[in-house]
């Protein structure tokens, strides 16, 4: 929850930047009140996450030196290694998955024969 942390935090010191520059730009009443609310939703996450990541174990996640098949690790992967698969054939099954995701899959040839 350290990342998650992280990231509402730096949400937070974007949106308490941006709202006095709207301020003065603008001079907008809705916009700024909008802005300092979302500062303040974004600080009351930050904190909740952090509390949070400080009483709970580290997760995976959390770890720099964690294996991809830590990471995305599951019901569905503990059942296929407890069966008996190999690790590198999960790792090559993810690192597939992954690539159809991203549409890097290789496009069969048509008139091929």
């Amino acid at each position: 929850m350290k990342a998650e942390t992280w990231i509402f935090g730096l949400c937070s010191i974007f949106f308490v930047l941006v709202a006095p520059s709207y301020w003065f730009i603008t001079g907008d009443h809705t916009g700024t009140t909008a802005l300092v609310m979302t500062f303040l939703l974004t600080t009351l996450i930050t904190f909740y996450l952090g509390a949070h990541a400080r009483k709970m174990q580290p997760r995976p996640e959390d770890s720099f030196e964690a294996l991809l098949a830590e990471l995305v690790a599951g019901l569905v992967h503990r059942f296929r290694h407890a069966v008996g698969e190999d690790q590198e054939d999960v790792v090559r099954a993810q690192r597939d998955r992954a690539a159809l995701v991203a549409g890097l899959w290789k496009q069969p040839e048509h008139g091929a024969a």
